[in-house]
């Protein structure tokens, strides 16, 4: 949440250029997720991708059930890009 908190925060402060430029990261890491959705489509890429993310931010250590299967090496690549560029958007806000 901390892109789009960011970024609400530039647009009510009258911050056009800061706004655009969060704006365009946001674009890009959602582009990033569609990208696994339309690879894989089933309901378990979202699990994979939240579990992935929690266990890489350290929030929990697993949150899927044993039905979901083990998570395709190439997904779990995409999320660590996204939590990549995720921190790349919000370097140097606080």
């Amino acid at each position: 949440p901390r892109p789009f908190t960011i970024l609400y925060k530039a647009v009510r402060s009258g911050q056009v250029s800061t706004a655009n430029k969060l704006q365009l990261g946001i674009t890009r890491l959602l582009g990033l997720i569609e990208e696994c959705f339309r690879r894989r489509p089933e309901t378990s890429t979202l699990f994979h991708i939240l579990n992935v993310a929690l266990i890489r931010r350290k929030v929990c250590s697993n949150i899927l059930l044993d039905h979901e299967g083990d998570c395709p090496t190439w997904l779990t690549e995409k999320v660590d890009q996204a939590l990549e560029l995720c921190a790349g958007i919000t370097d140097g806000f606080s």
